[in-house]
């Protein structure tokens, strides 16, 4: 790719545009790379791989307007837990920290390619961490004023989102809080529906 550059008489290179791209998907197919801990080989960068990679940097640049916030989700209700979860999931996702809030243990079968990177992605490098800090901060955020709050309550000092994620969901999903959703629901659909006369 280099040996293509041109050089002017005082010795600095021109870029082309199209050069530009190509260094620009390099970079964010090596740092995609080195935050799923695959390995760095030259031969891995191939025709395909740099159109891959330039197609996955133009969607992440062009994505859907990302400033939905904490806010515009509804109130955290423990009764309606996995709607909750399931809302603050997606703005995760959307915001790009969708990796914060999979699952513990990663399914037998992937969804599709896009589940996979999740599950690929660490969390042990400088940009994860602080990652992990704003995931705790949207949170903390949406949590703070709830009777969620004391199970996430100790991760707030070191602002570890992946933490409080695993603590609160290990604690909803628990037998007590299913049995308490369950017997809830089973309370609601036992009361009579009214009709409009």
């Amino acid at each position: 790719m280099l040996h293509n550059f041109s050089r002017r008489r005082t010795g600095a290179i021109n870029y082309t545009t199209k050069d530009v791209k190509a260094l620009k998907a390099l970079n964010w197919w090596l740092r995609d790379r080195i935050a799923r801990n695959l390995p760095l080989q030259p031969a891995l960068w191939t025709a395909d791989v740099r159109r891959d990679a330039e197609e996955r940097m133009y969607l992440a640049e062009n994505e859907p307007d990302n400033t939905t916030s904490v806010s515009s989700l509804n109130k955290f209700d423990s009764l309606n837990f996995d709607v909750c979860f399931d809302s603050f999931s997606n703005l995760m996702r959307q915001k790009g920290h969708g990796h914060f809030v999979r699952k513990k243990v990663q399914p037998p079968v992937f969804a599709d390619e896009e589940e996979k990177r999740l599950y690929e992605l660490r969390f042990d490098t400088i940009e994860a961490q602080n990652d992990n800090r704003k995931v705790f901060q949207y949170l903390k955020e949406y949590l703070v004023d709830t009777d969620a709050w004391p199970w996430i309550e100790k991760f707030d000092k070191k602002e570890d989102g992946r933490g409080a994620i695993i603590a609160l969901t290990d604690y909803y999903n628990g037998e007590g809080e299913l049995n308490k959703r369950n017997a809830h629901a089973r309370a609601r659909s036992l009361v009579p529906s009214r009709r409009m006369k």
